[in-house]
C-alpha cells in the first residue's frame, strides 16, 4: 500500500496553522502550477513593534511576469503582479498590487485563484492594462479589503 506524501523537500514548514494549510494546498497543486509558471516558496518574519510574525512568500514568473503572493500569520495577504515591458530598460508595461483578508478564503481557493491569474495572459503591447486589471480584480474578489 502506498503512503501519501504529506510534505515536499524544500518547502519550508510553519509555526502557524494557516500558513502551513496553504502550503500544503500548494504543494497539492504544485506540478499543474510549474507547468505554467515557475513556483518558489520561503519562509520569512515581519518585524513590528508588538514582535515577529511569520509569513509566506509565494514568488511566481507566468509569462512575462513576476507575481508575488505574500500571507501572514493573521490571515492578511497582499498580491502584486509586475509584467516586463519588451524595450530595454522600458520599466514595468503592468503593475498592479493589493492587499487583502484570506478570513473567508480557503486554502484551496486562494491556490484556485492563483491558478485562475496565471490563466489570464497580459502581453506587453496588445493587452489593455486595464481590462487586465479589472480582471484581477475580478479573481481576487473575495480577499479584497474595502477602501
Amino acid at each position: 500500500m502506498k503512503q501519501k506524501r504529506t510534505e515536499t523537500p524544500g518547502w519550508p514548514k510553519f509555526d502557524s496553522a494557516l500558513l502551513q494549510e496553504v502550503v500544503a494546498a500548494f504543494q497539492r497543486r504544485r506540478k499543474s502550477i510549474r507547468t505554467r509558471a515557475g513556483l518558489a516558496c520561503e519562509r520569512e518574519f515581519s518585524e513590528t513593534e508588538d514582535g515577529a510574525f511569520e509569513r509566506l512568500n509565494f514568488d511566481l514568473q507566468p509569462g512575462f511576469g513576476d507575481m508575488r503572493l505574500t500571507v501572514w500569520e493573521d490571515g492578511k495577504m497582499w498580491l502584486r503582479l509586475c509584467v516586463s515591458a519588451f524595450q530595454r530598460q522600458g520599466g514595468w508595461a503592468f503593475k498592479d498590487d493589493f492587499y487583502g483578508s484570506t478570513d473567508d478564503v480557503s486554502p484551496e481557493a486562494l491556490v484556485a485563484m492563483v491558478e485562475a491569474t496565471i490563466e489570464q495572459s497580459f502581453y506587453p503591447g496588445s493587452s489593455d492594462p486595464e481590462k487586465y486589471r479589472e480582471r484581477l480584480r475580478t479573481i481576487w474578489r473575495r480577499v479584497q479589503m474595502a477602501s
